[in-house]
C-alpha cells in the first residue's frame, strides 16, 4: 500500500472472510469451563499498517515513517480504514464467545512520542471506546509494546494495560495503577530456564503484592520454548508449585 488509490481499493468488509476465526472461537468457548475466560484479540491499526506498507516485517519501518512524515493524511486514511474493519472483527469475536478483548501494538516503539499518540494510540483508544460503548461488560486490554517513556500520557476507556518485558513494572505501577489493572511483564526468554522463570515470577509478585495484576509474559512466547517450561510458569504463577 503506497497510494490513495491503493487505500481506496481496500475492502473494509474483508473480515467477513474470516468466519473460520469466529467458528474456532465458538468451538473453543463451548469446550471451556464457564470459569475460564476466552481472550479475543487483534493487532492495532498501526501494527497492521506497517505490514501493509512495508510488505513484510521491518527493522526500520522506513516506508511507513516516510509516509507518516511526508504524507500524514494518507497514513491516517489507511489507519481509519483498518480501524473500521477491526471494529467489526472484534464484534464478531465477542458474538462468537470471546469474554475479553486484547488490542496489541507490537511496533509501537518504532514511533517517537508525538507520532505514537497520533498514529497509534489514538486508534487503539477509538477501537476500545467503540467496543466499550456496545459491550460495556467486556474487559479490554491495550498492549502497546516499548513505550515506557510515554506512560504519563496513557489514558482511555479500557480496563487493563499490558506491560512489556522492557518496561520496569514498578514504573508502570507508579504511572498507571490503580487506574488500570496491569498485565505482564515476564521476559519471554526466561522460559528457557526454570530457575530464571522462578526468579522472574517472584520479582513480579514482590512488586504487585496487594495490587491488581495479571501475571503474563511481556510479549509473545517463542516457538522453541519447551512446553514443560511454559506449564511450569503457569503452575508457579497459580501458586501450585
Amino acid at each position: 500500500v503506497s497510494s490513495l488509490d491503493d487505500i481506496k481499493s481496500l475492502n473494509e468488509n474483508c473480515v467477513n472472510k474470516l468466519s473460520y476465526v469466529y467458528e474456532a472461537l465458538s468451538l473453543t468457548r463451548e469446550k471451556l469451563p464457564l470459569n475460564k475466560a476466552l481472550i479475543g484479540f487483534c493487532g492495532s491499526a498501526w501494527t497492521i499498517a506497517t505490514y501493509m506498507i512495508e510488505g513484510k516485517g521491518s527493522k526500520t519501518y522506513a516506508k511507513c515513517k516516510k509516509m507518516l512524515y511526508t504524507q500524514p493524511e494518507l497514513l491516517h486514511s489507511l489507519l481509519e480504514k483498518i480501524n473500521f474493519a477491526l471494529k467489526f472483527y472484534l464484534e464478531e469475536q465477542i458474538k462468537a464467545g470471546a469474554d475479553v478483548i486484547q488490542i496489541f501494538d507490537s511496533w509501537a516503539s518504532a514511533l517517537e512520542k508525538e507520532a505514537f499518540f497520533d498514529f497509534s494510540f489514538k486508534y487503539m483508544k477509538d477501537l476500545a471506546s467503540y467496543i466499550k460503548s456496545k459491550y460495556p461488560h467486556i474487559p479490554i486490554i491495550l498492549f502497546p509494546k516499548g513505550i515506557s517513556g510515554f506512560l504519563d500520557d496513557v489514558d482511555g476507556d479500557f480496563d487493563v494495560f499490558g506491560v512489556d518485558w522492557s518496561t520496569p513494572l514498578d514504573l508502570a505501577l507508579e504511572k498507571l495503577s490503580p487506574s488500570y489493572v496491569l498485565q505482564g511483564n515476564l521476559e519471554p526468554c526466561r522460559l528457557y530456564d526454570k530457575e530464571a522463570i522462578k526468579a522472574g515470577v517472584q520479582k513480579i509478585l514482590n512488586s504487585t503484592k496487594n495490587l491488581s495484576h495479571i501475571i503474563n509474559l511481556g510479549h509473545g512466547i517463542l516457538p522453541d520454548i519447551p512446553v514443560e517450561n511454559a506449564k511450569y510458569f503457569v503452575k508457579l504463577a497459580q501458586g501450585k508449585i
